[in-house]
């Protein structure tokens, strides 16, 4: 019976010891226990995280909005939005291209740029096969993959594309 509590003993000082003296306590713990002992250091905090940059990019000076396709009797829409990598803000203000032919054989060409949101659309975009492309304006595209700037859509008459997103890193 003597054993038990040397045994439970010797298990758990270690364990007691260990959690007390660990690192990954959060910030008021820290500037609690700061107040509490003036002049003493304390280093038991994880650095604080660095602020992941999140670029505003403006419009290359080439990107010139067109008007939207001409209204077809069965329109649809092709949507995205772009995304900054790892931690998914938006990014308004990028330009996103759409080209292609319309079913009819008619040459389609359109220039949006995103709002404050992120999100794109091209309306009244008839039936055809089309590429939408982003001006990347010096950022690496991680998502649908790797340098993919240009996504092909094929649209049937009437309907509509969407998902068509990217993810950028600086």
């Amino acid at each position: 019976m003597r054993v038990l509590p040397i045994l439970l003993a010797l298990v758990a000082t270690p364990f007691v010891a260990g959690v007390s003296q660990g690192l990954g306590h959060d910030a008021a713990h820290c500037a609690r226990r700061a107040d509490q002992h003036p002049g003493k250091v304390i280093n038991k905090c994880d650095p604080a995280p660095a602020p992941v940059p999140v670029p505003s990019p403006t419009p290359p000076p080439s990107c010139q909005v067109t008007a939207q396709p001409t209204m077809a009797t069965e329109s649809g829409k092709i949507t995205g939005t772009v995304y900054l990598d790892v931690v998914w803000t938006t990014i308004s203000g990028v330009c996103v291209h759409l080209s292609g032919v319309s079913a009819a054989g008619a040459q389609i060409s359109a220039t949006v740029l995103t709002d404050a949101n992120g999100l794109y659309t091209f309306s009244g975009v008839p039936g055809g096969s089309y590429t939408v492309c982003e001006d990347t304006n010096g950022m690496s595209v991680t998502w649908p993959a790797a340098g993919m700037s240009c996504i092909p859509v094929s649209l049937a008459a009437g309907n509509w594309a969407a998902f068509n997103d990217w993810a950028n890193a600086p």
